[in-house]
């Protein structure tokens, strides 16, 4: 007290009053690899606002705003839910978040194949696709031979051309093409 008396011109009581801490929104961050999902796991998010020395931990699957690659916001946390020593002090209402995806692997093979020469280097044989993730595909998918002479052991290449349909304009692959040999022995035959 600032008296001019050390307080002394007053009787001082205390009384104890109510107060109110609210829980902290939590703000959560993750990455993950492109699966044709507008979802994301718990297990890649982390909490990125946690108070020091708190023991917080997410479980569930929380919405995103889209599915490709790039960075996609967290729209929907009603899947989550929050365990954990200190989840009192944490909620879910007005959480907010980001989740960045990257590409996945796809990878377009040629397969051997063996024709009957006929001037072209067009190869009957559909190349094989892995990787593609569900609700996507490829389309116009050719493998064609590295010469349209007879011989053997001729390499078949994936043709350019192809789409990838993802919604993305292929965005969200990262595409190989391996190419193949022809089976031994002859690859083109002569007529």
């Amino acid at each position: 007290f600032n008296d001019g008396n050390n307080g002394g011109n007053y009787r001082v009581t205390t009384g104890a009053g109510t107060g109110v801490i609210d829980p902290l929104a939590v703000m959560v961050a993750g990455s993950r690899v492109y699966d044709g999902t507008a979802l994301a796991a718990a297990s890649i998010l982390n909490v990125t606002n946690l108070v020091s020395g708190d023991a917080l931990t997410l479980a569930g699957t929380a919405g995103l705003a889209g599915r490709n690659v790039g960075t996609e916001a967290i729209t929907g946390f009603g899947g989550l839910t929050l365990g954990g020593a200190s989840a009192g002090n944490y909620t879910l209402a007005g959480a907010s978040g980001v989740v960045t995806v990257s590409p996945a692997a796809l990878t377009i093979t040629a397969v051997p194949a063996t024709k009957t020469y006929d001037g072209t280097t067009a190869a009957a044989a559909s190349p094989t696709v892995a990787g593609i993730q569900s609700g996507d595909s490829v389309t116009g998918v050719t493998e064609s031979y590295a010469t349209a002479n007879a011989g053997t052991g001729i390499t078949l290449s994936v043709n350019g051309g192809y789409t990838v349909n993802d919604g993305n304009n292929g965005g969200n692959y990262t595409v190989t093409t391996v190419a193949a040999k022809a089976p031994d022995g002859v690859a083109i035959d002569r007529e």
